[in-house]
C-alpha cells in the first residue's frame, strides 16, 4: 500500500493502475498495454485516488461458505486457471 500511495502522492496516475494490476493482480505487461488502448483506461486513471480505499475495503471482506450458500440471487463465480483454489473456500 505505501508504494501505491507514493505513486498517487507523486501525481503519477498512469503508473498507479499498472502497479496495482501487476503487483496485486498479476496482470502481464502485454495485457495492460492492450487495456491502455481501450476506452476503459481513462476511467481507471480518473479513479486512481480511490484505489487505496477500495483495496483496503476488499482486504477486509471475509465471506464465509455459509454466507455464500445463503445468497438467493444470480451470482458469477470466476475461476482462474493459473492459481490453485484457496482451501478456505
Amino acid at each position: 500500500m505505501p508504494a501505491l500511495q507514493a505513486l498517487i502522492d507523486q501525481n503519477k496516475p498512469e503508473e498507479a493502475p499498472e502497479f496495482v494490476m501487476t503487483k496485486i493482480g498479476g496482470t502481464t505487461k502485454g495485457d495492460i498495454d492492450g487495456l491502455k488502448r481501450t476506452p476503459l483506461w481513462p476511467s481507471m486513471i480518473r479513479l486512481v485516488p480511490v484505489f487505496p480505499r477500495e483495496i483496503r475495503f476488499l482486504d477486509q471482506l471475509t465471506w464465509t461458505r455459509q454466507q455464500m450458500q445463503a445468497l438467493r440471487c444470480r451470482t458469477w463465480m470466476l475461476l482462474g486457471s493459473l492459481s490453485e483454489p484457496r482451501p478456505d473456500y
